[in-house]
């Protein structure tokens, strides 16, 4: 996947645009799919192999940018998630996620350093 500049004359001045250029893998898409046991296990297969591959030979200048302590997506960093329930606007996923919050705080949150961790997490 590339993103490129093209620069077009359109009459007596050039426009210039950003392009994306994207290749589509033929198959059916997950979400087409019925999620029975034993295509909920292939998915897993392969999303644990895909995570193996990624831990294992990526890399990137900026990679350790994701794995700062304050990082919001940082599983220790969950209870900052409350400060986010007033965009969902008192809807029923609110309620939902603020139980989540809640049950996160009280059963996973006192036993993170039990949790191991990958060695990505700096």
């Amino acid at each position: 996947m590339n993103i490129t500049q093209c620069i077009a004359e359109c009459g007596s001045e050039c426009k210039q645009y950003m392009v994306r250029l994207l290749t589509y893998l033929p198959g059916i898409p997950l979400a087409k799919i019925p999620l029975d046991q034993q295509n909920l296990y292939k998915v897993g297969r392969i999303v644990a192999q895909m995570d193996k591959v990624l831990q294992e030979e990526f890399q990137h200048v900026t990679l350790k940018s994701l794995h700062r302590e304050d990082f919001i997506w940082n599983l220790s960093n969950t209870h900052h998630l409350e400060n986010y329930l007033a965009a969902l606007g008192g809807s029923r996923s609110c309620l939902t996620i603020e139980q989540v919050i809640q049950q996160f705080k009280a059963q996973i949150f006192p036993n993170l350093s039990k949790f191991r961790k990958s060695k990505f997490n700096i």
